[in-house]
């Protein structure tokens, strides 16, 4: 049997193209959505902490700043959380968040999506259990004017991607499983379509062997409206060649 001619098969073919790129665009669209709007929330959490952290910070006498009240999450007293909060004159660093612990964000690590590297100081002298916490962070700086100091005091307030990494990794999964699993479903449908759809012309052949057989005359009447067009074509062209036998069969005996 040739398949590469086969009707069922070119049906069945472009019907699972179609679906396998519908599916893998619908994934991407999807995921990139998801991803924005993590993001974004991300984003909107860090504005959030940055507006407490200004409305928080009272200029004393000395010429120092303090922070008041604190930002509500305890992840900025966690050591090396990735959640940290500085506020700097110029280079000079004049309030840190607990969370920093002995380290300080430098200026050349304000850009969005740069990367900080935390020491633990307390493993270093144990070389068999040296660590090295690297975090990939999200820096938002913003520069305030306040009375008593010559220059803008700089506020930056950091977030540890993987909070959200870890949900779009996980939607990511559930994502991939669910369009397997519709994927398989929808290319099982559309071979059961396919091999429903085609059962009409397997009745015709079918017919057409008992015509062949001489069990019978002619095809049935119930066809799809499709292909019934073509039944009673043939039907008509059984009539004509049994007539022209009949004809021939005349013409023979009267010879």
């Amino acid at each position: 049997m040739n398949y590469i001619n086969s009707l069922a098969l070119r049906l069945f073919l472009s019907a699972s193209v179609w679906v396998l790129l519908t599916l893998f665009s619908g994934g991407l669209l999807l995921s990139d959505l998801f991803r924005e709007s993590v993001e974004k929330s991300f984003e909107d959490k860090l504005n959030l902490f940055m507006e407490t952290l200004i409305g928080s910070s009272k200029i004393d006498s000395t010429d120092s700043i303090t922070v008041v009240n604190p930002l509500g999450d305890p992840r900025f007293f966690q050591p090396y959380s990735g959640w940290y909060y500085q506020i700097n004159a110029g280079s000079k660093t004049l309030v840190r968040s607990r969370s920093m612990w002995d380290q300080v964000l430098t200026l050349d690590k304000r850009l969005i999506g740069g990367r900080a590297q935390f020491v633990n100081s307390n493993l270093e002298n144990n070389k068999k259990n040296k660590s090295v916490q690297s975090k990939k962070l999200i820096i938002l700086q913003r520069e305030i004017s306040f009375p008593g100091f010559e220059g803008p005091l700089t506020f930056m307030v950091s977030g540890d991607t993987i909070e959200f990494e870890k949900n779009i990794l996980q939607f990511n999964n559930i994502l991939i499983s669910s369009l397997v699993v519709l994927g398989l479903g929808l290319l099982l449908s559309v071979y059961l379509q396919v091999k429903y759809g085609l059962l009409p012309l397997k009745k015709i052949k079918n017919s057409l062997f008992k015509i062949r057989n001489g069990d019978a005359t002619k095809l049935e009447e119930n066809y799809p409206i499709e292909v019934s067009p073509l039944a009673k074509e043939i039907n008509i062209l059984l009539d004509h060649n049994g007539r022209i036998v009949e004809r021939a069969k005349t013409h023979v005996g009267n010879l």
